[in-house]
């Protein structure tokens, strides 16, 4: 799992967050956290161990969440170091995103050429608004926005469960059947009509 978090004015919210979430969900597996501050800042990255080693790490990457940033060379940082392992999840986590600074083409070309080895990008907005580099991305295999049922905290709560195996994880899956459907019984009119 690569997690990207908001450098900006909204992220300081998300950034501790993600830190409680991390404390509540224990687990282990190979996590990695970068920040969108002008550019991409690694905060911290594990190929394995307890996720909650990880926690001291995000003690205080910046002194400030100030102002946009481009969230793009984060998430191909993230995603760069995510693919190598078939399977493995980039989370954002960000606020409205009204501004493409500098294009999400180097995301989108990421997600369409990696769709066979099952890395995903999940779109996690923690505020409302607009968000840009999701209209460039909707439709590609790979991504997805992560529903939002609760607070910030709930939220990422659950999801990181999920994703530990700690909770059921459910799918819907429509299938197509190539087989007619069972005739149904006769009935009279009458019946019909009552």
């Amino acid at each position: 799992l690569a997690i990207v978090l908001d450098g900006g004015r909204g992220g300081r919210a998300a950034f501790e967050a993600v830190r409680d979430a991390l404390k509540q969900v224990g687990g282990q597996g190979g996590l990695g956290v970068w920040i969108a501050y002008d550019g991409a800042i690694e905060v911290a990255k594990t190929n394995g161990g307890h996720l909650e080693g990880i926690i001291g790490a995000m003690g205080g990457p910046i002194s400030t969440f100030a102002g946009g940033h481009d969230p793009v060379p984060a998430l191909e940082a993230a995603w760069d170091w995510a693919a190598q392992v078939p399977g493995s999840t980039v989370l954002w986590v960000h606020g409205p995103q009204p501004v493409l600074l500098g294009g999400a083409y180097g995301i989108t070309q990421r997600l369409e050429r990696t769709w066979g080895t099952g890395t995903q990008l999940l779109d996690f907005q923690a505020g409302l608004g607009p968000n840009r580099i999701a209209r460039e991305a909707a439709g590609i295999a790979g991504y997805s926005n992560v529903p939002r049922l609760g607070t910030v905290t709930e939220d990422l709560v659950r999801l990181l469960q999920q994703w530990t195996g700690a909770t059921p994880h459910f799918v819907w899956q429509m299938e197509r059947a190539e087989t007619d459907p069972a005739p149904e019984p006769a009935a009279s009119r009458h019946l019909v009509r009552l």
